[in-house]
């Protein structure tokens, strides 16, 4: 990489790439955005995430720094070789949802899918964060989100998510015994095998790093760069397979599939 060669010759006078061992560099792409510094230079193992600078856009706000495969910085990723990071940016946007705070770790998620007429509210001022996601309302996120459309209108006295259900079968993404009610709530384990599938992933490889869960398809999921779990006090990554997924958080995998 032509910027992370400049860097060596730069700082160490390595003119042939090797001559730097201790240190490692992070390239930053800014995209579309502008920072102070577009090269990072660390002691090798050092933390990451502390010392990312805070990019910068007109009307847009930094949603993270992103690795080449899709996943985000965390906060205790270290660094170990030279890397290239490139930021990723939600929409700044005024929401009319008196419950979905500007400061509420779902903010740019939900703005940014309400923006694109993606989601909106379940009234005209409210989202309802914590509310449960349905099996129909997932269908439709997911499928959309994915590129899968139905071709099929809906049919007179049929479940509005019907079309979305049909075509996810005939698309091979399910199988009829996916969902019997298409107004229950969808368990995480389902939305891991409903999205997987819908996005053709195939990389499932690796030991889980969540301790209620070796589920294949919650794998292709983290693989992606889609799923991250929640790291609870006690240290350890949990995905929680058999609960039901907040409206809050679906926003950020279908913002995740979209931006995959």
């Amino acid at each position: 990489n032509r910027r992370l060669a400049e860097a060596a010759l730069l700082i160490y006078g390595d003119y042939e790439g090797d001559d730097s061992p201790e240190f490692v560099c992070a390239v930053l792409d800014s995209n579309g955005g502008s920072i102070e510094k577009d090269v990072l230079c660390f002691y090798e193992g050092d933390t990451l995430y502390e010392r990312l600078p805070d990019a910068e856009r007109e009307d847009y706000i930094l949603a993270g720094w992103y690795y080449a495969d899709g996943k985000e910085v965390g906060e205790k990723d270290t660094i170990d070789e030279d890397i290239t990071l490139s930021a990723r940016w939600f929409k700044d946007i005024n929401l009319p949802f008196v419950d979905v705070a500007p400061d509420s770790w779902y903010y740019g998620y939900v703005g940014d899918l309400y923006s694109e007429g993606i989601v909106d509210g379940m009234t005209p001022d409210t989202f309802e964060p914590a509310g449960s996601v349905t099996y129909g309302q997932a269908l439709k996120l997911i499928l959309l989100s994915s590129g899968v459309e139905p071709n099929d209108t809906r049919i007179a006295g049929n479940h509005w998510a019907q079309p979305y259900m049909d075509i996810a079968i005939d698309e091979g993404i399910i199988t009829e015994d996916f969902c019997k009610d298409l107004n229950a709530a969808i368990s995480r384990k389902q939305i891991a095998l409903l999205a997987s599938k819908a996005l053709g992933l195939t990389d499932k490889s690796g030991k889980s790093p969540f301790v209620d869960t070796d589920d294949l398809n919650v794998m292709a999921l983290y693989n992606a760069g889609i799923v991250e779990g929640t790291t609870e006090s006690d240290g350890l990554t949990y995905y929680y397979p058999d609960s039901s997924i907040t409206r809050a958080e679906i926003t950020t995998i279908i913002w995740r599939i979209m931006n995959y």
